[in-house]
């Protein structure tokens, strides 16, 4: 989740050209399990809940046209189909691990 939730925040930043505020845990893409390992279940929810809204009140400012992208519309829409292909991409991978791991589990 934190890969993800990191991967969004990139794409705001990206759709707005400005620096993201540093990120919840040093480091980038994937994460060394001892500084996840700082973070509770819930609190790793929240980061990726709050980078989704984010995101979404971004696309909303260019929508409403409050605010202007830094990328051509084209590139807004590769940008935010490729997001989204993502989060299927690892939805599948959990579909696949909850099949695959044994029932006592």
């Amino acid at each position: 989740m934190l890969h993800y939730a990191y991967y969004v925040r990139s794409v705001r930043g990206k759709l707005s050209a400005s620096l993201a505020e540093p990120f919840v845990v040093e480091g980038d893409n994937w994460f060394p399990l001892p500084a996840a390992k700082k973070l509770s279940w819930s609190d790793i929810q929240i980061v990726l809940d709050t980078e989704q809204r984010r995101l979404a009140d971004a696309i909303a400012g260019i929508l409403e046209r409050k605010t202007q992208p830094s990328l051509k519309d084209g590139e807004c829409f590769d940008i935010l189909l490729g997001i989204r292909c993502h989060a299927v991409c690892h939805a599948g991978q959990i579909q696949l691990i909850k099949k695959l791991r044994p029932a006592a589990l």
